[in-house]
């Protein structure tokens, strides 16, 4: 999403926060304008593979000799990011150089979600990090099992990450805010709707994705949905930008930066206030 929108393809756009993050530091002229989703990221394995918890996956690549293959579905993945700060905390080693046969794990590029499933049922990989439905699908299907909750792995700084947001073109809010602003409404009437009915929300998952309700039943609890950008979900951000920042992913705009400082670099949240303003939503702004 952010490298279309960088292009000009379009001025508003659903993404992750982290390519979102990296995409503004480059200089790419957006901004986040509204939280969208948290966690929903999982391990899945081969549903015959021993593990059946993280303590277990990481006994069972300590004593494997050959490099355990992962997927991913693009480099600045949100699960990618978070499993390989995880391996770091137990121990582990990780690259994506197809030739080293010294790390504990290969992580293998698997360009786009669409391609885990079939990677992990034709032992191209042998598990993979992504984000729900991907993980239900293939539980559902009978192709893999979910092994562990990436909100829940170590260093224990992940509750609740963010994880999808909405982003828009500098230039769409500065011409197109009063637009911008009544999708914002629906987006936002739409997500407590959500949250008020779970039963309406996955049959309307489902059926919009093109999934199960068996599916979304499994997939939605594993997730949170909200667009108030409220000082938690400023805390977790901040996590996400510190977190790239350790890697070296951001050296432009956000590099080293904290607090205020992201605020008018990554966010701009004016319409979305306004909107929450215009539905009286008292307890937001």
């Amino acid at each position: 999403m952010p490298t279309l929108m960088s292009q000009g393809h379009f001025e508003v756009g659903f993404g992750g926060v982290a390519a979102v993050a990296f995409f503004t530091d480059k200089g790419s002229p957006m901004k986040i304008i509204a939280p969208l989703h948290t966690k929903g990221d999982m391990l899945v394995l081969a549903p015959e593979n021993p593990a059946a918890s993280w303590q277990d996956f990481v006994a069972w690549v300590r004593k494997t000799q050959e490099p355990i293959r992962i997927g991913f579905k693009n480099p600045v993945a949100v699960a990618k990011l978070i499993f390989e700060r995880a391996l770091e905390e137990e121990g582990l080693t990780y690259t994506s150089d197809k030739s080293d046969r010294t790390k504990d794990i290969l992580m293998v590029h698997m360009k786009g979600e669409e391609n885990l499933i079939p990677g992990l049922q034709n032992k191209i990989i042998e598990g993979y990090v992504s984000n729900n439905p991907w993980c239900a699908i293939a539980e559902t299907k009978g192709v893999g099992k979910c092994v562990a909750d990436l909100n829940e792995l170590p260093p224990g700084i992940w509750k609740d990450h963010p994880c999808c947001c909405i982003a828009a073109t500098d230039s769409a809010m500065s011409q197109k805010k009063d637009v911008i602003k009544e999708f914002l409404k629906l987006i936002i009437l739409a997500t407590q709707y959500a949250n008020e009915d779970p039963e309406m929300h996955v049959r309307d998952a489902a059926e919009w994705i093109g999934t199960t309700t068996e599916v979304e039943a499994i997939s939605l609890p594993t997730s949170g949905f909200t667009t108030n950008p409220d000082e938690e979900w400023k805390k977790a951000m901040q996590v996400w930008i510190d977190e790239m920042n350790r890697l070296g992913q951001l050296e432009g705009k956000l590099k080293g930066k904290t607090g205020i400082e992201i605020e008018g670099i990554l966010y701009d949240f004016s319409a979305l206030n306004q909107a929450a303003k215009e539905l009286k939503l008292e307890t937001w702004y």
